[in-house]
């Protein structure tokens, strides 16, 4: 059995090693050239990188621990084959899952991270990455740039700022609090490395630079991809500097740039998608937005809350030996 791709830590199903970024590799081709449209004079040439992402090309990575497949419903026609065949297994090949389409629509997002950028193992790419669509997943995984030095070593140093500020030793032991600011120096170079990357976009029919609707937000898709399973899924929004309604210009021009990419994102933060993946990536399928007995979805609580002007209120108890029972009432409001 291949070595597993993903394994189960603090009930979670886990998948990076290490914090790293996208590495860039230099295409095996000729330099490219920018052509002026208005004389078809040849004003540079440029050599032409691309990324590559982590756990991008290992080949021997493909198992998921049966305890997560086991909550798929799509996988029950994949078990009965395996019960048939006597066939008990402690992870399974997502080769095997994807032949009995018993992967799930609404994927775990690291397994829809790993099929992304092993789809020349696994195929073209058909699972949307936590909210991000299949297509768009696809145009920032194949995107080529087109660096001078400048920008190359610049991008080189952004990413090495990031990976070892992320864990650095003078920024622990600190509180929270302290802790968090210090690791903005990580979100801002994380944002920076691929901004620049943006900027360089390269077109290869128009032999120029790649502009328009596409490039203006390839940086917030690359951003967003590289935080999925690396910090809480409701970060990657803010931290890939999506815009949100109160910044009005910028979101009023991204319903007019990437409208399917905030239909999905809203789709997976406020109808249940992303509770219902998180859950399939948990080891007994609960997730921690949602009572394990009675009470309300927590984003249901609150909005009750909002419309009766009453409290929301979240309710933990530890049990020895027990997983905490969570319970997410509404309280009216108290009478004036």
């Amino acid at each position: 059995m291949p070595r597993p791709a993903f394994w189960i830590s603090s009930g979670w199903l886990r998948y990076f090693d290490s914090y790293e970024l996208p590495c860039l590799v230099k295409l095996n081709e000729d330099e490219v050239e920018f052509v002026r449209d208005s004389s078809g004079d040849v004003i540079k040439k440029e050599p032409l990188y691309r990324l590559q992402w982590p756990g991008e090309g290992d080949t021997n990575r493909d198992g998921v621990p049966d305890k997560i497949v086991r909550k798929w419903p799509e996988a029950k026609a994949y078990f009965a084959q395996l019960e048939e065949d006597r066939n008990a297994q402690s992870h399974h090949s997502l080769k095997d899952l994807l032949k009995w389409d018993a992967i799930p629509e609404r994927t775990p997002e690291t397994v829809a991270y790993h099929l992304a950028v092993n789809q020349k193992m696994y195929g073209p790419i058909q699972y949307d990455v936590c909210g991000l669509p299949a297509a768009r997943v696809s145009e920032t995984l194949g995107a080529v740039f087109a660096l001078d030095r400048d920008y190359y070593a610049a991008i080189v140093y952004l990413k090495q700022m990031a990976e070892t500020h992320r864990e650095h030793p003078f920024f622990q032991g600190f509180d929270t609090s302290v802790r968090d600011s210090l690791h903005k120096i990580t979100q801002e170079s994380v944002w920076l490395f691929f901004f620049m990357l943006g900027d360089c976009l390269y077109n290869r029919e128009k032999k120029w630079w790649a502009r328009g609707p596409k490039s203006n937000w390839w940086a917030h898709q690359a951003a967003y991809m590289h935080w999925v399973g690396r910090t809480g899924s409701g970060l990657y929004h803010s931290f890939a500097k999506f815009p949100r309604k109160t910044d009005e210009y910028m979101y009023k021009r991204a319903e007019v740039e990437i409208p399917d990419v905030l239909e999905c994102l809203t789709r997976w933060s406020s109808s249940g998608w992303s509770e219902k993946a998180r859950g399939n990536s948990h080891e007994d399928g609960h997730d921690p937005c949602v009572a394990r007995e009675g009470g309300d979805n927590l984003i249901d609580a609150i909005g009750k809350a909002l419309e009766t002007g009453g409290v929301a209120e979240t309710t933990i108890v530890f049990e020895e030996g027990k997983e905490p029972v969570i319970t997410h009432t509404t309280k009216p409001a108290e009478p004036q």
